[in-house]
């Protein structure tokens, strides 16, 4: 049967009309859809619909973006590995944390991606050092990634020095170390120390701070840990070195 004879009835007045009518010839009813009746606001509806779209898929990318960044670090929001979990006392554990935010607070530490880990450790049993300064005595240990400037690790050194040993006074000795890739005598790259700064209180309380030009701190250690190997009773135990086979 051909499409054109094919009738329905008006929903208006019930009589038989041809299915492809739009408007009942009976009633002047108009048969076509609401959307198509009512263009101009179908039109709108359609542009606030994909409005809403761009908007929400824009939204979801936004809160991504932000939960990215959320991960990156900066300077005062991110986290630090360290031995934390092993220490067996809640001083230890407070002063850890003491020491995490102090060094994390410092202008020169610009972002996590330059730490490994900081460690708060007590000296071995009966070793000479506990011997010497007591059960109660500590050493902090930072491991940090090069800024491939000795002039910036120095400073770096010098300001973590200053920040951690007013912290206690059972710290007894830092060590900080500063590591980046290095070439070995058969001419691989590794993983090794470019600056090294181990400093005992006794050298940090003998050194005036407010005026150290933080560049010269290399040969104040140098000359300290020489006359230590001498046997001077000055009591130091300091090391820096600035290894010459850097891989920039």
């Amino acid at each position: 049967m051909d499409k054109n004879s094919e009738t329905k009835k008006c929903p208006q007045c019930q009589s038989d009309i041809s299915t492809q009518a739009k408007k009942c010839p009976h009633c002047q009813s108009d048969l076509r859809s609401w959307w198509a009746r009512h263009k101009i606001t179908t039109g709108f509806l359609i542009l606030i619909a994909f409005s809403i779209l761009i908007s929400t898929i824009s939204s979801l990318f936004s809160a991504s973006d932000a939960n990215t960044s959320a991960t990156q670090p900066t300077n005062n929001n991110y986290t630090i590995k360290t031995d934390a979990d092993e220490l067996k006392n809640d001083s230890d554990k407070q002063l850890l944390n003491k020491i995490v935010e102090a060094v994390k607070g410092l202008s020169s530490i610009q972002s996590i991606q330059n730490f490994r880990e900081i460690d708060l450790d007590p000296f071995m049993k009966n070793s000479p050092l506990v011997n010497k300064y007591g059960a109660d005595s500590r050493y902090v240990t930072i491991t940090m990634n090069t800024s491939k400037d000795a002039s910036m690790d120095t400073k770096r050194a010098g300001d973590m020095l200053k920040a951690v040993f007013p912290l206690s006074q059972n710290i007894e000795s830092v060590d900080i170390t500063f590591m980046g890739a290095a070439r070995n005598n058969l001419g691989n790259t590794v993983d090794t120390s470019w600056v090294t700064v181990d400093m005992s209180r006794n050298l940090y309380k003998q050194i005036d701070w407010a005026n150290l030009d933080y560049q010269s701190l290399p040969s104040i250690i140098k000359a300290a840990n020489e006359k230590d190997l001498l046997g001077d009773p000055a009591d130091v135990d300091a090391d820096f070195y600035d290894i010459n086979t850097r891989v920039q």
